[in-house]
């Protein structure tokens, strides 16, 4: 005698109703789905972030050493605004206590080799650019104008397409992050084994910081300290931190390669 069970009357057989533990089963895959899709998505989003970033940093480079090979050898300033050959004069607005605004740009010298607002701010900012209209800084190393002597006498800066040894290996641009909500003078630490950073470095890009070199390539440096580290010690509201790190002495020895100190 066969059994009925799972059919109609008429011999039909009834589809058969989900358990509990298949529902919960399901939904408990659906769940992996949309958040693999998510994760997959703000990865792409951040991906994308950072090789713009890097794009801008690079357009930045490109231009400093136009001005250069434009100006007999001689680098544009990379403090903003102490000098009228400054790469960005953004003392005009923030000596009188105000932020920086689009004339801080637009009047500094690399502007007419890179005419795009766009390019001096990181997408990964998270500031607007009412907030802050640039991410990014020079190395105070690269210039014969800086206006505070990070580790040395101004005799000792790569002042020149004429003293740059290694251009390779010479950190030229960095997104750099100022508790103050803007980014004044140029940027560097101290470079005497003190680990002081003077200044301190954007970490937008998870687990990298970005720099752009003197030969104009990019390229993210995946820094070695715990990740809360950077996060404690660079968000700090002041300067010169003591930071002692293996990233610190990396970041020294690309502010002047070959220069003897």
């Amino acid at each position: 005698m066969h059994s009925h069970r799972g059919t109609d009357r008429a011999g039909l057989r009834v589809p058969r109703a989900f358990t509990l533990i298949e529902l919960l089963a399901t939904l408990a895959i659906i769940v992996v789905i949309v958040s693999l899709v998510f994760v997959v998505g703000r990865w792409s989003r951040e991906s994308a972030r950072n090789v713009l970033c890097l794009q801008n940093e690079r357009s930045l480079t490109l231009a400093f050493f136009a001005y250069a090979t434009d100006s007999g050898g001689r680098f544009p300033g990379t403090d903003t605004g102490d000098h009228k050959h400054d790469w960005d004069q953004a003392n005009v607005n923030l000596n009188a206590g105000g932020f920086e605004k689009e004339a801080g740009v637009t009047k500094g010298s690399l502007w007419p080799y890179v005419g795009d607002l766009r390019a001096y701010k990181s997408p990964s900012d998270p500031l607007t650019v009412a907030q802050r209209i640039r991410s990014y800084s020079f190395s105070g190393f690269l210039s014969d104008s800086v206006g505070y002597q990070w580790a040395g006498p101004p005799g000792k800066l790569v002042n020149g397409l004429a003293r740059l040894i290694r251009p390779a290996e010479t950190i030229a641009c960095v997104v750099e992050y100022d508790h103050r909500g803007y980014n004044i003078n140029s940027w560097g630490v101290m470079g005497n084994d003190s680990y002081i950073w003077v200044d301190k470095l954007c970490n937008w890009n998870p687990r990298a910081f970005n720099f752009s070199f003197a030969d104009g390539h990019v390229e993210p440096f995946r820094y070695v300290s715990a990740p809360q580290d950077v996060d404690y010690y660079f968000t700090l509201p002041a300067n010169n931190i003591f930071f002692e790190t293996p990233d610190y002495d990396w970041i020294v020895m690309h502010l002047f390669p070959g220069i003897d100190w």
